[in-house]
């Protein structure tokens, strides 16, 4: 992702936006520009005087400071170019005759103008592709992925916007600026954006409820198969191997706290999320062999949706309540297997931790077994979510990077939803200080 797609707000003067390309940026007002440095340091240079290497995290939250994606009373309006695409239908993601989860399959459109105005969001197609229309209190979910925009509504398939001359990141900031907003007109708090917007706690319950009934009611119609077992997992063990020799001569890993992992026996493994590299570290010097939850969009290509579930890969659609994928993850752990799971939902652009999903926290109070923290320090560094890695770098000056993993966490096992309520805020509060505690440089 360029530069200037994180940095979308000069850091210095507040001036919007920053023109750039790739690694560069440079604010027309101020005439400080910004070059992507090593790793997640990023070099700034003044008008006058010499180069400043920054952290990322310190720009970011300059960035918020003079203002994010919109200054404070003033009406919010923006429109960019982008690419409109539905997802209508999905595939089906199997291994071994067993029904994985699903992978949307996104119909596109066509080029156009995306606006948002006031309280309502709208596509105004350049030429006869199809129209879109919302006002935010329609809208269900926000988020990114890669460098689209994606937005769902009440009982309408996902909307894909790929943002052709702006940062879908200042879309994303946007758009959740321009709801809370208008949530807080009628005195509620939004606490969570994706995969569903949640407020206050009273609605929380109210809307949760209806779509896991109703999302229930899709699922069971689902077709699933039985199959052994015992799955063949040759082509997983050499890439791990592979993959271990790469990685050994890439980049410095250091492993501790191997003896919290069970040598038998089911348990989650709940990571922190910075950079692409955590979820092939995880697979490549786990001890267990791990079942991942991986975003559906991954298996989107015919080889991908053939290879991900052959390395443990289990797709879910993070822009919705996926239960197939909760529904997996608990068939797996009642097999005994090691299933793996990101929290956040999402890579940190700053390299700290996100806030925790709630979904994720209620799995876990269901699964009711023990539940092991790992951070994986030093890859935000070497592959944050907005730079580039060098891969073929080897020998001298390879970056340090720590596997640790934390004491097993018991929650008990909660299988009421009631019960779950009940505790997950404060599953929350701990699962959050253990992963600080594992993260710790």
């Amino acid at each position: 992702m360029p530069i200037h797609h994180m940095l979308y707000r000069c850091p210095r003067c507040g001036h919007d936006p920053l023109d750039g390309r790739k690694r560069r940026a440079r604010c027309s007002s101020c005439g400080t520009s910004f070059e992507q440095g090593r790793g997640s340091l990023i070099i700034v240079h003044p008008p006058h005087g010499p180069p400043e290497p920054t952290a990322a995290s310190s720009l970011l939250a300059d960035v918020e400071k003079r203002g994010g994606p919109g200054i404070k009373k003033e009406s919010l309006f923006r429109e960019s170019r982008v690419v409109f695409g539905r997802a209508e239908g999905h595939d089906v993601i199997r291994w071994r005759g067993e029904v994985l989860g699903f992978s949307e399959r996104i119909s596109w459109k066509g080029a156009g103008l995306l606006r948002l105005e006031g309280e309502a969001l709208s596509f105004r197609p350049g030429g006869k592709a199809e129209g879109f229309s919302c006002l935010l209190g329609d809208i269900r979910g926000v988020q990114i992925s890669s460098r689209a925009l994606q937005v769902t509504q009440e009982d309408i398939h996902l909307c894909q916007f790929e943002v052709l001359d702006d940062s879908p990141k200042r879309w994303e900031d946007l758009l959740c600026l321009a709801l809370r907003r208008f949530y807080a007109r009628s005195g509620q708090r939004v606490t969570e954006f994706k995969p569903r917007i949640i407020t206050t706690p009273d609605q929380l319950r109210v809307t949760e409820t209806r779509v896991t009934e109703r999302r229930m009611t899709e699922t069971r119609t689902t077709e699933t198969h039985t199959t052994d077992e015992k799955r063949s997992m040759t082509l997983y063990r050499v890439l791990r191997w592979i993959m271990s020799v790469y990685f050994r001569a890439r980049l410095k890993i250091r492993l501790e706290g191997e003896e919290n992992v069970p040598d038998k026996g089911a348990f989650v493994l709940v990571l922190s999320h910075q950079s692409h590299l955590d979820s092939l570290l995880l697979h490549t010097f786990c001890p267990r062999l791990m079942f991942t939850l991986a975003k559906s969009s991954v298996f989107r290509t015919r080889f991908m949706a053939w290879l991900a579930p052959r390395v443990g890969a289990v797709p879910t659609r993070r822009y919705q309540i996926d239960l197939q994928a909760v529904r997996v993850a608990l068939r797996l752990i009642s097999r005994g297997e090691a299933v793996g799971v990101f929290p956040e939902g999402e890579r940190s652009w700053d390299g700290r931790l996100q806030p925790l999903r709630s979904g994720t926290i209620r799995l876990l109070l269901k699964a009711g077994v023990p539940v092991i923290p790992c951070g994986i320090v030093g890859t935000y560094e070497v592959f944050p979510r907005w730079g580039h890695m060098n891969w073929f770098k080897v020998g001298l000056g390879r970056e340090p990077v720590i596997i640790r993993y934390g004491e097993p966490i018991h929650f008990g096992k909660h299988d009421d939803r009631a019960s779950r309520e009940w505790a997950r805020p404060d599953a929350t509060v701990r699962m959050e200080t253990a992963l600080q505690a594992v993260m710790a440089q």
